[in-house]
């Protein structure tokens, strides 16, 4: 299964970036095109299985099931896309809050990816 979801735009200044003539906390980015393509896959595969049989007893008939399931699933997810954000050099103060391009990051998976297993197993006994 895929989930996709995408994003185009074109995008204004951020107003902050006009603050202080020349940008220094590098404020204004990302403007013009913009756009960003994510999508999460989840793939899985697995075995059931129940075995079930009648054992009769004098007057009791005993039904028995015993069975059991395994899966095996991995969730991952990426992000693509394009914008202007500059290389913002590290621990450049932000005085006017979280700039924009410290949040919008491209070619990278906002999540790792998730590998999961399941496993169960049951035995029933029932008189009839």
């Amino acid at each position: 299964m895929q989930l996709a979801a995408g994003q185009a735009a074109q995008r204004i200044p951020d107003e902050r970036g006009h603050i202080i003539p020349g940008d220094p906390f590098r404020y204004q980015f990302p403007f013009g095109q913009y756009a960003r393509d994510n999508a999460t896959s989840e793939t899985s595969h697995g075995l059931t299985t129940e075995w079930t049989g009648y054992i009769q007893q004098k007057a009791v008939l005993h039904n028995w099931s015993v069975g059991g399931d395994w899966y095996r699933s991995r969730t991952k997810q990426s992000s693509s896309g394009f914008d202007n954000c500059p290389d913002i050099p590290p621990g450049l103060p932000a005085p006017f809050g979280p700039r924009s391009c410290d949040l919008l990051h491209t070619g990278q998976s906002d999540m790792p990816r998730v590998d999961g297993n399941h496993l169960a197993l049951w035995v029933q006994h029932e008189l009839l």
